[in-house]
């Protein structure tokens, strides 16, 4: 079973995102959570080399990454796409907002990175759960947020592209 393109690309983005934040907040603490389709294919290997498991529950994990700076909890959900003129809600499951909602009331902090993946143009918006959520109901049933719409949010961040696939993560800390 391989691996799609756009699941490539959104490795790619995370690959990214981790080496961006390693880069830009050193002291910071960096975990990348196994998601769900990385045990997905752990199972689909030991079932072709009929290799013994428990079948289980595949956990639904709140994100992609957790940072912990200077006392805060910030957990991040990476998401990419190749749209160029908006940003597919499709692309942020329900089980994120709710988890993101949960941790955003129990003190922590929840993100979305959303990069828009055109070929040497790739851009970065930061956005809060809540942010999201806002912006979700002023749209109404549309299933896409332009990307217009973010631009002119100002509790929207751009991140700042450095050379190669690294943007600048200072920003990170002041996501409304």
């Amino acid at each position: 079973m391989g691996m799609s393109k756009y699941q490539r690309n959104g490795y790619q983005w995370e690959n990214s995102f981790q080496k961006s934040i390693k880069k830009y907040l050193p002291d910071a603490f960096i975990y990348k959570i196994m998601d769900t389709h990385s045990i997905e294919g752990l199972l689909t290997k030991l079932k072709k080399t009929h290799t013994e498991y428990q079948d289980f529950l595949i956990p639904k994990v709140p994100a992609d990454f957790m940072v912990i700076h200077q006392g805060r909890t910030i957990m991040i959900e990476c998401k990419s796409t190749i749209k160029l003129d908006h940003f597919p809600l499709r692309n942020i499951k329900p089980h994120q907002i709710q988890m993101g909602v949960e941790i955003d009331g129990a003190g922590g902090e929840y993100i979305f990175a959303i990069q828009r993946d055109e070929p040497r143009n790739k851009r970065v918006f930061l956005i809060s759960v809540n942010t999201l959520i806002a912006i979700q109901l002023k749209l109404g049933k549309k299933k896409v947020i332009p990307w217009h719409v973010m631009e002119k949010n100002p509790d929207v961040i751009e991140l700042v592209r450095e050379k190669g696939s690294l943007f600048q993560m200072e920003a990170l800390l002041y996501v409304p």
